[in-house]
């Protein structure tokens, strides 16, 4: 049987990228996932709204496993900040209420985009 072109592609996507452009991915896939989440609930489809906040929250715990705490403080309050965005998916999740999860896209955007304009003002880290 033959694969899905666009697994394939991401998959070789994910295996040619560096460390930057795959956390920018994490974040890209959190926020995808976030919406399908938010967009099930407000459409009363509990499994699939739990599913995808699942989704995000494996994501997030992955950017907590990704930290280098070497690097001092600042990885100390991303791990503060993870958390809490941890916390609070499980909360929308359990009570199915959905203004967590605005706060969550809110935290969720401005890392990501901080994150990509810091990818593209230093090109070579990427």
């Amino acid at each position: 049987m033959r694969a899905n072109p666009y697994t394939q592609y991401r998959k070789i996507q994910v295996e040619t990228s560096g460390p930057g452009e795959l956390l920018l991915m994490l974040y890209d896939g959190a926020l995808r996932f976030l919406s399908q989440g938010m967009k099930a609930l407000d459409e009363g489809d509990l499994e699939r709204c739990n599913n995808n906040l699942l989704r995000v929250q494996d994501i997030v715990f992955e950017l907590i496993a990704s930290l280098d705490y070497q690097a001092g403080e600042v990885a100390v309050s991303l791990a503060r900040l993870y958390d809490y965005i941890y916390q609070l998916l499980i909360q929308a999740n359990i009570k199915k209420n959905i203004e967590p999860l605005y706060q969550v896209e809110t935290i969720l955007l401005e890392l990501r985009d901080a994150w990509k304009q810091s990818l593209e003002a230093t090109p070579n880290v990427r």
